[in-house]
């Protein structure tokens, strides 16, 4: 018995076909309806013969069932129109899907990219300012404001004597390495300057900005960390009825003197009245509003030469507030009963609070752009899981002709990659318009940063690379029997 021969493999055959016997062929070819393999017979190449359709089978006027055709079973033929190329299927290099076109995704993906980016550029801002060196040390510090009454402390003598005392028992306290008085600490309430700044021998000279004054205790800058550029800073020999004298910043330096050495000139600010004050020592500026600002120029004052009603205990202590605020309350109660602590805080607490709307602007965009990260995930996922449902017998029918199953996974996770492409682009456009807008809360960064819109994009194709992956396995994975089956 002849054998009968087996189909023809070849990926790119227009229709594979099967020999029988007396020369009929019968080929292959797809329902254009519901996608059902079926096989139909051609005539041998010679032409009819006589008596040859007979023993050939008669299409479309009949339809084989489980007879035999000389001894073995005959392919099931159904009344089906001559298939064409497309019938079989896309080639592989062809990327196209029920729902490769569907916009929704893309929309997800581009405004995701958005988000993202105004998210990473807050985060980038934020990370510049914390490691921005604000001009001094905020670790270990303890603040503790004492506000004197006008009543009680109207009498300057007794001021300055009120505080040195509560100083003295402070810096006692267990634990305290140093301590010394500020009437304003740097990230606190802002403070008023002087516009009537008199230089000596510049007497047409005016501030362009207003100059902060600050009265300030022995040690200060030593305890601040402050770095002194030149001269010295105060001491206890600076006392009220010695030569007054003045620091001054580094900034207010280059503005009053320019190239000139600003030690042993003479300055005076307030009302005419006031006298003149020597400058003995310049010091580096100092970041006194907010982390994120220009220092400013200022001058800084001895507290015996220039008392406060208001003024700060700042103390260089490893011990908690929690623990040390109970003695500090004490230490003022022993000298005067009836004055109260204002408040005991950190540095490190008013360093945080200095950045915190920044932190919480980051904070929240962020949220928004992880939200429409998931829901760009679950987007592409869905879309590509029902295409490759959808696609189900196509990729049968390449499995049958030849394909092998990483064509078939590439294949569809080209078809993610094109959504994810279309949306990164119109998300990239997105961005570069309105990220201009988050300027004004951005701090060493442009808001067209080249490596956040880089590092966003390409999370986002890797985003989409992982959605696509778990419905491309799933569609290598089909059975090319079953799927041809499939209706």
């Amino acid at each position: 018995m002849e054998n009968v021969p087996r189909l023809v493999r070849g990926p790119w055959l227009r229709a594979p076909s099967r020999e029988l016997p007396g020369g009929h062929l019968i080929r292959h070819r797809a329902d254009q309806k519901s996608g059902t393999p079926s096989w139909h017979s051609l005539p041998p190449p010679g032409g009819d013969q006589p008596g040859a359709r007979e023993d050939a089978l008669r299409l479309p006027d009949q339809e084989l069932g489980d007879e035999e055709v000389h001894g073995r079973p005959a392919a099931r033929v159904g009344r089906r129109p001559r298939a064409k190329e497309a019938d079989l299927g896309p080639r592989p290099e062809e990327d196209c899907g029920p729902d490769s076109g569907d916009p929704h995704p893309a929309a997800q993906i581009a405004l995701s990219l958005i988000l993202l980016v105004g998210a990473g550029l807050l985060a980038k801002s934020l990370l510049r300012l914390t490691e921005l060196d604000p001009g001094f040390d905020p670790h270990n510090l303890v603040l503790a404001t004492v506000e004197r009454a006008y009543t009680t402390g109207s009498d300057s003598e007794q001021r300055i004597t009120f505080y040195r005392e509560v100083l003295e028992r402070v810096r006692n306290l267990p634990g305290v390495a140093q301590a010394t008085l500020t009437e304003r600490y740097p990230l606190g309430s802002p403070h008023n300057g002087f516009l009537s700044l008199r230089v000596q021998n510049a007497e047409n000279f005016h501030p362009p900005q207003p100059i902060s004054v600050t009265a300030i205790g022995p040690g200060y800058f030593h305890l601040m960390r402050i770095r002194l550029i030149k001269g010295r800073e105060f001491s206890e020999n600076d006392a009220t009825n010695s030569r007054p004298v003045v620091v001054i910043s580094e900034s207010l330096a280059r503005m009053l003197f320019g190239t000139r050495d600003p030690i042993g000139q003479q300055v005076s600010f307030g009302v005419p009245t006031e006298p003149w004050r020597e400058v003995v020592g310049v010091v580096a500026d100092v970041r006194e509003d907010a982390i994120g600002r220009e220092p400013f120029p200022e001058i800084f004052a001895p507290f015996a030469q220039y008392p406060g009603f208001f003024m700060t205990f700042v103390l260089r202590s490893a011990v908690s507030p929690e623990n040390i605020a109970p003695a500090i309350r004490k230490a003022v109660r022993n000298i005067d009963k009836d004055q109260p602590v204002s408040q005991i805080l950190t540095m490190e607490d008013l360093f945080s609070k200095s950045v915190a709307p920044r932190r919480f602007r980051m904070m929240l965009v962020g949220l928004f752009a992880l939200l429409a990260l998931v829901l760009a995930l679950v987007g592409v996922y869905g879309v590509i899981a029902y295409s490759c449902a959808q696609r189900a017998h196509e990729f049968g029918v390449r499995l049958a002709l030849g394909a092998s199953r990483p064509e078939i996974m590439q294949l569809v996770i080209r078809q993610g990659l094109r959504l994810a492409a279309t949306g990164v682009v119109v998300g990239l456009v997105g961005a570069f318009l309105l990220t201009r807008f988050l300027a004004s809360f951005l701090y060493g960064v442009k808001p067209t940063d080249p490596l956040t819109f880089i590092a966003v994009s390409l999370t986002l194709i890797v985003v989409a690379v992982f959605a696509c992956y778990v419905p491309a396995h799933r569609a290598a994975q089909v059975e090319p029997m079953v799927a041809l089956r499939h209706e």
